[in-house]
């Protein structure tokens, strides 16, 4: 899970159209890895009171086997395959089960666990009203399964950690078995943002995995901000962006992450660039400087000339 990835929720129609054409529209503007959704629990109050944990959980793709057509089409286009799945105190049995279910379907390289709710003490919705001991046995045990079932694990949950001391951190940042960190920043300023890169790196200890952090196609910093909060992360030690999400990405968001994506593939491969680096964006009209297509380019080639038909001299009288 590198470069440009891309977060998917439910798989409709509305959004996605078919699998062939999400797949067309992916490999046209560079995305590297779908990430496709994969279970969704929590415990939604009944009466005030907590209900059995979780009280909900969805795995909405696999209806109809649109995760296996839309992951198979992604995978015809070279693009990388993984699922995430939002996990809740309590159910990671059930979690497990429904996520190796996604996987015989997706053939995912790999799930990306998103802890956040279900797994902050002091929650009176997570399990056994929170308790912090009994938290973090059920976050070390929902690493341990997931584990024996992945091909690779990947940690996304809230981007700035000192926000969220309740969660144990700890547990999820320092386990080696996790090879992504995706620090949820979507639309953070510079300074949150730094601190969320920061937070994380310092949580993980010695353990180095890569660093994919994930941003917003949505609210205040997307449309052409989009721009100016990419160029943020020039400078910092990072090995691609995840955007929540496909159904939230507009035409000319799309075509800024093409952007910067060819950017950061043409530095890493030290070629000429091919588009502009994400500062090359018009943001007045709103669209992308793209090369010249040198089949249709008329830089030195000679302006046409009719052919005139070659007289004949005229024979002396």
């Amino acid at each position: 899970m590198k470069g440009l990835c891309v977060y998917t929720m439910a798989l409709r129609p509305k959004f996605h159209v078919s699998p062939r054409r999400s797949a067309a529209l992916g490999a046209q503007h560079t995305v590297d890895t779908i990430v496709y959704g994969g279970v969704w629990q929590e415990n939604l109050p009944r009466g005030g009171k907590s209900a059995p944990l979780p009280s909900r959980e969805v795995a909405p793709n696999l209806r109809g086997r649109a995760l296996k057509k839309y992951a198979a089409a992604a995978r015809e286009r070279g693009i990388d395959v993984w699922i995430w799945g939002y996990p809740w105190a309590g159910g990671e049995d059930r979690f497990v089960e429904l996520m190796q279910r996604c996987q015989e379907q997706s053939g995912a390289s790999g799930w990306l666990l998103d802890p956040e709710l279900g797994y902050k003490a002091g929650n009176h919705h997570a399990q056994d009203h929170g308790h912090e001991e009994d938290i973090r046995e059920r976050a070390s045990y929902l690493l341990d399964k997931c584990a024996a079932a992945a091909p690779k694990l990947g940690l996304t949950s809230f981007g700035v950690t000192r926000f969220h001391k309740s969660l144990p951190w700890d547990i999820f940042l320092q386990d080696k078995r996790i090879a992504v960190h995706s620090p949820q920043l979507y639309n953070a300023a510079k300074g949150l943002m730094e601190t969320g890169l920061e937070g994380w790196a310092e949580g993980a200890l010695h353990h180095k995995p890569s660093v994919v952090p994930s941003i917003g196609t949505f609210g205040p910093m997307s449309g052409p901000r989009m721009v100016k909060y990419l160029k943020q992360y020039e400078g910092h030690d990072i090995d691609g962006i995840a955007a929540w999400s496909w159904e939230h990405t507009s035409k000319q968001e799309w075509k800024i992450l093409r952007a910067w994506n060819t950017a950061r593939k043409d530095l890493e491969a030290e070629t000429p660039p091919t588009l502009p680096p994400p500062l090359g964006l018009s943001l007045e009209t709103e669209t992308c400087r793209t090369a010249p297509d040198p089949s249709t380019s008329t830089v030195n080639k000679s302006p046409s000339r009719k052919k005139r038909r070659r007289r004949s001299p005229k024979k002396a009288e």
